[in-house]
């Protein structure tokens, strides 16, 4: 989100997953947002596992449903699909 941007303050967003489809939604969950040591960087992790990365240096976002489509305002060009070597930012 760019709160200085014109128009449509959202720059960039991602699908993580449909409710209907995860098998055990009746159990806790562990949600963790990590950051790069030079916070350009961030991961979600649902129970240790990452669901989506966001490099903000690069404008570039990844997750696992690859959704939604790109838009054009210069963000995740490449398309939002999951990427493991995205997982190389955080090493």
């Amino acid at each position: 989100m760019d709160t200085a941007a014109e128009g449509n303050p959202i720059q960039d967003a991602l699908h993580i997953y449909n409710v209907a489809d995860v098998s055990d939604k009746h159990k806790p969950s562990s949600v963790k947002i990590g950051w790069s040591v030079d916070h350009s960087k961030a991961a979600l992790l649902i129970n240790d596992y990452p669901h989506a990365i966001f490099d903000f240096t690069a404008k570039q976002g990844y997750c696992r449903t690859g959704f939604p489509p790109q838009s054009d305002n210069g963000w995740s060009e490449r398309g939002h699909e999951w990427d493991d070597s995205a997982l190389e930012l955080f090493a």
